[in-house]
């Protein structure tokens, strides 16, 4: 669940394969006025070759057997800092069944076979080169707590390492960052000891599924708001949450 155009509310959307071997990947999205579910067109010829990637998926009929692939995960987060959240998501190179990435797709206007929806995605095929070869999963995750996200790799086998990739892009942009708690507090161990301050005190954990939604106006006087889900995904089998 995504506020895909930012316009205050959150869209339902799935990736899809029309076939077993996925080679027809798509990413569908709910328009929930007419009830009809629109295909955001989404291109996965890599750009200037031949190539062909589809979403990493083991269905248990093909010789691709990756770790977490046995589903096909969207994962958000705002990578540059213009207000729409970005996705991440693993594809395999068709003809190299072996070439497997995790991929930005960032959300740009849409310009062609729009129909109703005004945003689709693109592949960034080079931002995350070459930190992203041969990876089976990407997060978004603040390593700094500065508001911009970074990236969190997982490789494939047989070590399946993790390492980071830090975003070090500058952006002219401005950023609140809310965090709803539980409240509970732990009598045990009532401090906390952390590399900003000596101790702090501890107010419970993240909660999944709460939403965050603003209202505020641009420089250029026009209204704007946008919506966003805390720890949609508390697991990696888990459905997207609320």
């Amino acid at each position: 669940f995504l506020d895909v155009e930012m316009e205050g509310k959150l869209d339902h959307l799935v990736p899809v394969c029309f076939d077993l071997s996925c080679k027809n990947s798509s990413i569908l999205v709910y328009k929930y006025l007419n009830k009809t579910w629109h295909n955001l067109q989404v291109n996965f010829h890599e750009e200037g070759t031949a190539n062909l990637w589809k979403f990493a998926y083991n269905s248990g009929t093909t010789n691709f057997n990756e770790l977490y692939t046995e589903t096909i995960t969207l994962r958000a987060g705002d990578f540059n800092m213009d207000g729409y959240p970005d996705l991440l998501v693993t594809l395999v190179n068709d003809v190299r069944g072996t070439d497997v990435k995790s991929f930005l797709l960032e959300n740009v206007p849409c310009k062609t076979t729009c129909s109703e929806f005004s945003r689709t995605f693109e592949v960034r095929w080079n931002t995350l080169s070459p930190y992203n070869n041969n990876t089976v999963l990407g997060v978004f995750y603040d390593f700094l707590q500065d508001g911009v996200l970074d990236i969190i790799f997982v490789h494939n086998k047989p070590t399946y390492n993790v390492s980071a990739y830090r975003n070090t892009n500058n952006y002219d942009a401005n950023f609140v960052k809310v965090m709803v708690v539980t409240g509970l507090t732990n009598t045990d161990h009532p401090l906390a000891v952390g590399p900003l301050t000596k101790s702090a005190g501890v107010y419970g954990t993240n909660l999944p599924g709460p939403n965050v939604f603003y209202i505020t106006t641009t420089q250029e006087g026009d209204p704007r708001s946008a919506v966003a889900t805390q720890i949609p995904q508390s697991a990696h089998f888990t459905l997207n949450l609320p």
